[in-house]
């Protein structure tokens, strides 16, 4: 391997087209596992829609750390924490597209590159396709491109977790059956007019009509009973009877909706969100809000989490990385400036704790914020 190889392993964009090597578990060849893809129901648009949301939420996310219970300046932050990889041009960039690939794969990988001194310099959101996973006395193990991978250059961030289990689990593949359902529908619906145009039926005569005629009309009909050639004529007191039912009759719209419906439950997302909505359900402002808040700490917690515990994992001993998520708890300006008074009157809130909350760097001679308060 030549030095520019070397390089490009390091920083994780090499290929290899070597086959899966075989690591031996309990004396038994095992071939490691990869994450079954499901990336075609992506195409759904209610699919598509939920997980950009998850990314989108995540995105306008900054971190803070803590170490002592003492919250630590942003400019004093890891330079690999405030740009974590070359490969995207932001941090939240990096987010989202770590949250994205654990809710399509229900896996996140990221290699880890470090400078001579040890210290992490980039790290790599890896193809998925690429890494395989497998279970050696009880810990994990994982191939890059077919060839094991030390644990220290590998970052997984998985979805759920299971001691017997290898990898994650996306909402995508926990639901693959009922997602299948719902494409098959799709599909259906959207290939109605193209497949069926009018839908298919007889023609019916009081005349005679012999063979060569009969072909002839069955022709014309396949040629003009389309809905992109408008309006049909028919002669020799022909009558068309269809024998599929419509779109409308097999209840298409409704079923759309249901399924919409269906995946706003798979990903924890309120139905509103998809723009669909559940029977019985109310539309007031304060559900609304309920059920954002409930999203976020039900939902994208989920995800936000994993890369809050890596982070951790990753950085100096001591510290805590955590996600602000207090700007998507609280709904508008106002009712957040109306909680810091009621918290600064009742004596429970400082003016720098405010201020930390709003992401705001704090007032000289004032309280410093603690973790406990924040939280």
């Amino acid at each position: 391997m030549n030095k520019l190889t070397r390089i490009a392993a390091k920083a994780g964009i090499l290929t290899r087209n070597s086959a899966d090597a075989s690591p031996v578990v309990d004396g038994v060849s095992v071939l490691p596992r990869r994450a079954t893809a499901y990336e075609h129901f992506t195409a759904h648009p209610a699919v598509y829609r939920a997980i950009q949301i998850l990314a989108t939420q995540a995105r306008q996310l900054t971190i803070d750390i803590w170490r002592g219970g003492e919250l630590i300046p942003a400019e004093q932050h890891e330079q690999w924490i405030r740009r974590p990889s070359m490969q995207f041009n932001s941090f939240g960039a990096f987010t989202a597209a770590t949250v994205t690939a654990l809710a399509v794969h229900g896996n996140a990988f990221w290699y880890i590159n470090r400078d001579p001194k040890g210290l992490i310099n980039n790290l790599a959101l890896l193809d998925n396709s690429r890494v395989g996973a497998f279970i050696n006395n009880g810990y994990p193990s994982y191939t890059l491109d077919g060839n094991p991978i030390n644990k220290q250059e590998i970052m997984h961030l998985r979805l759920t977790h299971d001691i017997k289990e290898p990898l994650g689990k996306s909402p995508l593949q926990a639901c693959a059956t009922t997602l299948q359902g719902i494409w098959d529908t799709e599909k259906q619906a959207m290939n109605w007019t193209r497949t069926g145009g009018a839908p298919a039926g007889v023609l019916t005569t009081d005349q005679e009509l012999s063979p060569d005629q009969a072909k002839q009309w069955k022709e014309i009909a396949n040629k003009t009973l389309q809905y992109e050639n408008g309006i049909a004529v028919l002669g020799k007191n022909l009558t068309y009877s269809r024998t599929i039912l419509t779109p409308a009759e097999l209840q298409f719209n409704e079923s759309r909706a249901s399924d919409v419906a269906t995946i706003a439950r798979m990903f924890g997302i309120p139905a509103k969100m998809l723009l669909a909505s559940l029977d019985g359900g109310s539309d007031t402002y304060s559900n609304a809000e309920q059920e954002n808040q409930q999203f976020i700490r039900q939902t994208l917690m989920g995800y936000l989490a994993e890369i809050e515990d890596a982070f951790t994992y990753l950085t100096v001993r001591g510290q805590y990385v955590r996600f602000n998520v207090d700007g998507l708890l609280r709904s508008d300006t106002n009712s957040r400036y109306s909680a810091h008074e009621i918290g600064l009157r009742a004596g429970f809130l400082t003016i720098n704790e405010a201020r930390a909350i709003e992401g705001l760097p704090p007032l000289p001679n004032q309280p410093t914020p603690s973790m406990e308060s924040i939280e």
